[in-house]
């Protein structure tokens, strides 16, 4: 039967952390990501020109090597998040996890099936981007919908692997081989009795008042937003850390030997809130108007826990009043903060 498109449930995402940049580790270490709502591939070829006196025409257009990038983004529903899985590192500090790297793959199967389920020969399609590292690292937790994990990674490796192809030459131990038909897709989407549902508003826990400390299981939010409303009526709330990386090439190689983490790593967090007497912020143009702010969010939700720590040394960067028109809306204050090299996410059981 002829494939006419490619839609959700013919796609497996899989994450494999893996100690070199190719080379696959073995079928059994990829993770099948479960809560995955999109992916996107983008593969961008580094030409250099180079032109001559004597005539109009180029010379030659000198490829370089390309850049691979891919943007995953799931829902937070207790299962395995895309970050900690490339990046395991990621749960202790952000400087362990820049160094992480992992093999990203996505497996496409006939769409007249209802799931991405069935051996490596009935895929039509797999994809195998090796070397990745993280770059951008983002959660948003909606007062509306759903709470959602955004990362994207960069490398300079990636294989499309016809099915017939991948047996001849791999055999089929490096690929996924899923038996149910009835799955969400490959081996390890298996039901797991500590997840529960997906994370949304009524999951975050409010601050207590308590002290930051990096060890306690809380939320911390600045002073500037507990001072304008209280341990109540946050809105929204987004977490980004951009990870800005660069090439080191050397002699006598044509791929770079690392893509290393530029420092200072920056974070953004930004809160809104229902305004209720303004934002309470004021500013002088005579002295210091800041001072560091702790920001710790944490999540339960049944038997899983979130928490993701940005560390006592946050600042604001600017606070927006706005609303309350006669358009019949409420007034509400975002306020948005920077922080540098700080940025551990960590999931957890309870007992």
């Amino acid at each position: 039967m002829p494939q006419n498109r490619i839609f959700y449930a013919i796609q497996a995402l899989g994450i494999e952390a893996a100690a070199n940049d190719v080379g696959v580790e073995g079928a059994a270490a990829i993770t099948w990501m479960k809560g995955v709502q999109s992916v996107g591939i983008t593969t961008n070829f580094n030409l250099e020109q180079v032109f001559e006196l004597g005539q109009l025409a180029i010379f030659e257009n000198i490829e370089n090597v390309p850049e691979i990038e891919v943007t995953a983004e799931k829902v937070i529903d207790g299962n395995a998040l895309l970050y900690l899985t490339a990046c395991p590192s990621g749960n202790q500090n952000i400087v362990a996890a820049t160094n992480n790297k992992a093999s990203i793959y996505l497996a496409i199967y006939p769409d007249s099936y209802t799931s991405a389920s069935g051996a490596a020969s009935e895929q039509v399609g797999f994809i195998w981007c090796s070397g990745m590292r993280p770059s951008n690292v983002a959660y948003t937790f909606p007062v509306e919908g759903n709470s959602t994990e955004s990362v994207t990674f960069v490398g300079n490796d990636k294989l499309w692997v016809p099915p017939a192809a991948a047996l001849a030459n791999a055999g089929t131990a490096n690929f996924p081989i899923i038996t149910s038909p009835n799955t969400h897709g490959p081996q390890g989407f298996a039901a797991d009795s500590a997840s529960g549902t997906v994370f949304r508003r009524q999951h975050f826990a409010t601050p207590t008042g308590t002290t930051y400390a990096s060890t306690y299981n809380g939320t911390y939010l600045p002073t500037d937003v507990t001072n304008a409303v209280g341990a109540g009526k946050v809105q929204n709330i987004s977490v980004t850390a951009d990870i800005g990386r660069e090439n080191i090439f050397e002699l006598g190689r044509y791929r770079p030997y690392t893509k290393f983490a530029t420092f200072p790593i920056a974070t953004s967090t930004e809160i809104e809130v229902v305004s209720l007497s303004g934002d309470r912020v004021s500013a002088s143009g005579d002295g210091r108007s800041l001072t560091n702010q702790p920001i710790q969010l944490f999540f339960e939700n049944g038997q899983r826990t979130l928490k993701i720590d940005l560390g006592n040394k946050n600042k604001l960067t600017s606070v927006n009043y706005t609303g309350g028109d006669t358009g019949g809306g409420n007034a509400t204050t975002t306020y948005s903060y920077q922080g540098f090299n700080y940025f551990v996410v960590q999931t957890g059981v309870k007992s």
